[in-house]
């Protein structure tokens, strides 16, 4: 049983969770629902899973410490549901949507498997490394290249978005060296570290991705003339 610092730090991060869901639900988007639902999946996930951790559920007991297997759980959903709103802010093909999407499930896999199995850890967690880094090729390559097609407003704006949530993704494999591979913390300080960077990865990251209302509007009517006269409406 975790201890009660452990606990309280699990339901906090389900209230800043929820709380976001709820808060996403009421940002602009009249044209624009298809981003508020991504965000509020993403947290919303995420809620789901501080909730299940902090009732108890969601861990297992590996050579003497809890691992808290629900956290990649709901990583795997969340990430997946951010990563698919930046193919839809992008306008990224069917392919690169279906590229980037698969190597997160891998990556996230691969925590999930050092986490529960430790003598494979490095070989995972190299190939986690490995994929994460090839998938920010495609979301700073070829997707950059297709938001820049809807012009600098959105160009500009996913470019800022996708820099600031891969560099606070960069923070996770840091984290994970020193909770999951040397076991270097308390479990108490693993789950403040995790909730502290979950707070700013998530919740930050989706509401960037739903400010400037005007510019996902352009986004989903499809750019152009004629989103360009709509925007005059």
């Amino acid at each position: 049983m975790p201890d009660p610092a452990t606990e309280w730090i699990l339901f906090a991060g389900f209230l800043c969770m929820a709380a976001s869901t709820f808060t996403y639900e009421f940002m602009p988007g009249a044209e624009t629902r298809r981003f508020n639902y991504v965000a509020m999946a993403m947290t919303g996930f995420c809620s789901c899973g501080y909730l299940a951790m902090y009732c108890g559920a969601g861990r297992i007991v590996v050579d003497g410490h809890d691992v808290f297997w629900m956290r990649y759980l709901d990583w795997l959903c969340a990430t997946e549901f951010f990563l698919f709103g930046l193919c839809m802010l992008s306008g990224a093909s069917k392919a690169d949507t279906a590229y980037v999407i698969f190597l997160d499930a891998i990556g996230v896999a691969c925590a999930l498997v050092g986490a529960v199995i430790p003598a494979v850890k490095i070989p995972a967690y190299i190939l986690g490394a490995v994929v994460f880094g090839a998938y920010n090729v495609t979301l700073f390559g070829s997707m950059q290249a297709s938001a820049a097609k809807f012009g600098d407003a959105v160009a500009n704006k996913y470019k800022r978005i996708t820099t600031f949530s891969m560099l606070s993704w960069c923070v996770y494999p840091v984290l994970y060296m020193i909770c999951e591979m040397t076991r270097s913390v308390g479990e108490t300080t693993e789950v403040l570290l995790y909730a502290i960077c979950d707070c700013n990865a998530k919740c930050m990251c989706c509401f960037l991705l739903l400010r400037s209302p005007e510019v996902l509007r352009y986004v989903a009517i499809g750019g152009g003339n004629k989103a360009q006269k709509a925007l005059l409406v």
